[in-house]
């Protein structure tokens, strides 16, 4: 546990200039020059700086930023015994999440920072789920959120327990059909219009070569019926005719084969289209329920008048499916 705590405090030193209002940078650079000239200026004229207004002002933003998100959850009438008391833990864990972030938000140095993780961690583990609470805090400010989402989550659910994450991904779904399908139908599309071409241009083929080769068997026949012929020569026109009948069939079986294939081409590929539309049409459809199921979801998983932000944070960062302190971002 000691090991854990100073591998948090090295964590959330390095996180320092990260704002405790969900990961919100504080400015840099320019900003920490013109506070060093303003301080100048403030020794000199004993007049407080425009950069040491904006940081008052930053503190108080995050200061009721964290009183908010932490606000005490009223007892609803009729509560029973247990229900009270899970209740007033959760208020414990709340009230000691928002004295940390108040804290680590003041911190200058890993020692203050220690000392803030110290009194945090023996606070709540004064209570039922206070092990839990520890470890998701600590994840979240690995993470250069606010300690108040660690806690939130702790008590009253994940996105993963709270079906927010699947709803998310149900909807990232939805949208990456909605985006694609149109190009895949039309790829088919193309696909089934060349399929068609060729079929047009076999078929004329068929007619043609079938008519000149039937062309050639009539007039053979023609031939056949003169009484003058001998027998070599009639002999010899069988032969003729024979070969162009066999012509005949090759072409004609040739040509409808390859008829035959692309006609399937073309009836299965239609059948994937008309499903592929269908598909698409479902994902316009289901989109906005979804995303109202979401929100819905969002605002009854949320609790009071707290910024919703919180529901939708993964802590799972290793994306194992728990969430434990080998989320703990190193």
């Amino acid at each position: 546990m000691k090991y854990m705590r100073l591998m948090v405090v090295a964590l959330l030193s390095a996180l320092l200039l990260i704002s405790p209002v969900y990961a919100k940078k504080e400015k840099g650079g320019k900003g920490g020059n013109e506070a060093a000239g303003a301080n100048a200026g403030g020794d000199k004229g004993g007049k407080e700086s425009k950069a040491e207004k904006a940081e008052k002002a930053a503190e108080k933003e995050n200061k009721d930023f964290n009183k908010k998100q932490t606000a005490k959850v009223e007892t609803p009438k009729g509560a029973t015994k247990e229900e009270k008391k899970e209740i007033k833990d959760i208020n414990k864990t709340l009230k000691a999440t928002e004295k940390l972030e108040n804290k680590l938000a003041k911190a200058k140095t890993d020692k203050d920072i220690e000392k803030a993780l110290e009194k945090f961690e023996k606070s709540v583990n004064k209570t039922s789920n206070g092990q839990k609470v520890s470890t998701y805090v600590k994840i979240a400010k690995s993470m250069g959120l606010n300690a108040s989402i660690g806690a939130l989550q702790a008590n009253f659910g994940t996105p993963q327990e709270t079906g927010i994450l699947d709803l998310q991904t149900d909807i990232a779904n939805l949208k990456t059909q909605i985006e694609t399908l149109p190009a895949t139908i039309e790829g088919y599309e193309q696909q089934i219009a060349g399929w068609n071409a060729q079929i047009e241009t076999i078929q004329s083929e068929l007619v043609s070569q079938t008519t000149t080769l039937e062309t050639q068997i009539a007039s053979i026949d023609s031939l056949l019926q003169d009484e003058a012929l001998t027998e070599e020569q009639i002999q010899d026109l069988n032969i003729e005719k024979a070969a162009v009948e066999t012509e005949l069939a090759s072409t004609t079986t040739e040509l409808n084969e390859q008829l035959a294939g692309l006609t399937l081409n073309v009836t299965t590929s239609e059948f994937t289209v008309t499903d592929l539309n269908a598909q698409l049409n479902e994902a316009k459809e289901t989109l906005p329920t979804t995303e109202a199921q979401l929100e819905t979801t969002i605002q009854e998983t949320n609790i009071g008048e707290r910024d919703s932000g919180w529901t939708t944070v993964n802590l799972d960062t290793n994306g194992d499916g728990s969430i434990d302190e080998a989320d703990i971002v190193q």
